[in-house]
């Protein structure tokens, strides 16, 4: 009788040292992984003047819009769905954009674009659900600028490293991966830039993080 009771006990810690590996194994693969759907809605391709259309840029008086109340008559629409801004300055121009405006959670969040003699367009890093100021001081010639939405779009979570195992937009699986730029520390530089252009359709993003 002892001598069984001794080989059952043998086998059962055979037994739970089998179980405890297999955990260890499936704990490698699972056990800090979640696995979540990201629906971005409808959102329209990039639209270099959906905020903004032809404001001047000049060293006298400075670039101030705001998107109600005083400063608000150059101001056209808030960007459809958060995402990033484009800045489209109509010549070279010396000049630093402040934008003030809330994220896809609804905290407040600035931004700074500088030209140095420039005309080259430039994309914000942060996404932006609303845009509620925007300033700006001009050296040099005279230009006029317009702002409006990049094709950009926020992600909802802050990430360490890229999530993304594969997206469709308007149902449609894209072949080609995403850009997607992360932050684990500000929001609003979560974005991902889908190969095929949003066109008004809806985005989904399948991620493990």
């Amino acid at each position: 009788m002892r001598r069984f009771i001794a080989i059952l006990l043998v086998l059962m810690a055979f037994m739970g040292a089998a179980s405890a590996a297999s955990s260890d194994v499936a704990g490698v693969y699972n056990k800090n992984l979640v696995g979540a759907v990201i629906t971005i809605p409808a959102a329209e391709t990039s639209d270099t003047d959906q905020i903004v259309n032809n404001a001047s840029l000049n060293s006298t008086t400075n670039l101030l819009i705001r998107s109600t109340g005083v400063g608000s008559s150059n101001f056209l629409d808030d960007p459809d769905v958060p995402r990033c801004l484009i800045v489209t300055p109509s010549g070279a121009v010396t000049t630093e954009i402040k934008f003030t405006g809330l994220d896809i959670s609804g905290a407040v969040i600035t931004e700074n674009l500088t030209f140095s003699a420039s005309s080259d367009a430039q994309t914000t890093t942060k996404a932006f659900k609303n845009v509620t100021r925007i300033d700006a001081t001009t050296s040099g010639t005279t230009r006029t600028v317009d702002i409006g939405t990049a094709d950009k779009l926020a992600l909802n979570k802050k990430f360490a490293v890229n999530p993304v195992v594969y997206c469709s937009v308007n149902g449609a699986r894209e072949a080609t991966a995403p850009a997607v730029t992360v932050s684990s520390t500000v929001l609003a530089q979560n974005t991902i830039d889908t190969a095929t252009a949003p066109g008004g359709h809806v985005t989904k993003i399948w991620v493990l993080y």
